[in-house]
């Protein structure tokens, strides 16, 4: 329907889009190749300024006292490339040859004007402090704090009740269960004494087991004795 609308037929309008492909290929490729030659330039512009740097670094280190050849190329990579690539630009560096330190705060202070003396110490510091490497920017967890001798109070002492041996439960059955205590089986509600007790579960329970039970009884309180036939006569008979 196309080819009919057109008054093309069928083989000119496929020849006509092959055509119109080709002529967007050959734009894309070009583009690319623009691309290409512009980042090999642009790589090849600050290889050169790279180089540029580290010779203006080193006669900054023969010219002037208490430059360090590291120092003069941190700052003149600083001002040369801005804060859109010195950190990039002093990795290169290193891996050119340059002993420039790895850890970004000995970079800092090699480029502080109270280390280097250079006129433009001060603007290569702002221009590291602007863009900061993603290593330092990093948070990092702080160190435990380490308590002082001055602040450590020494341990409450003890006081004699609790420093004071707790008897095991063997013996403070044996103390409390005499043979004259009696105390009540919550299993059949017999009051018993420590040593019937034992009997009467010697074949179930070990005797250790039968004294803690003996702990758990209740105490059954003592009756007194019932006075004997005619004692109350006696008391009463006067002489």
């Amino acid at each position: 329907e196309v080819a009919v609308r057109s008054h093309l037929g069928l083989d000119a309008l496929r020849d006509r889009k092959a055509k119109e492909e080709e002529e967007r290929r050959v734009k894309r490729e070009a583009a690319r190749a623009k691309r290409r030659t512009e980042t090999t330039q642009q790589e090849a512009e600050d290889e050169q300024a790279l180089i540029e740097c580290e010779t203006q670094a080193w006669e900054d280190s023969q010219t002037m006292e208490r430059v360090k050849y590291e120092a003069a190329l941190i700052v003149r990579i600083a001002c040369r490339f801005g804060t859109a690539g010195v950190w990039t630009k002093l990795a290169e560096a290193r891996a050119r040859g340059s002993d420039i330190p790895m850890d970004p705060r000995k970079v800092y202070v090699l480029a502080h004007p109270d280390k280097c003396p250079m006129p433009e110490a001060s603007d290569a510091t702002a221009i590291l402090n602007a863009q900061r490497p993603p290593e330092m920017t990093e948070a990092r967890p702080r160190p435990a704090a380490k308590a002082s001798a001055a602040h450590c109070e020494p341990p409450a002492a003890a006081t004699s009740a609790e420093t004071a041996e707790t008897p095991p439960p063997r013996q403070v059955a044996q103390a409390a269960g005499g043979a004259e205590e009696r105390r009540m089986d919550p299993e059949d509600q017999q009051e018993l004494t420590l040593p019937e007790l034992r009997e009467k579960y010697r074949v179930q329970y070990t005797p250790e087991d039968t004294e803690e039970y003996w702990a758990e009884c209740q105490p059954v309180a003592r009756r007194e004795a019932e006075p004997e036939p005619g004692a109350e006569k006696r008391k009463t008979r006067r002489f």
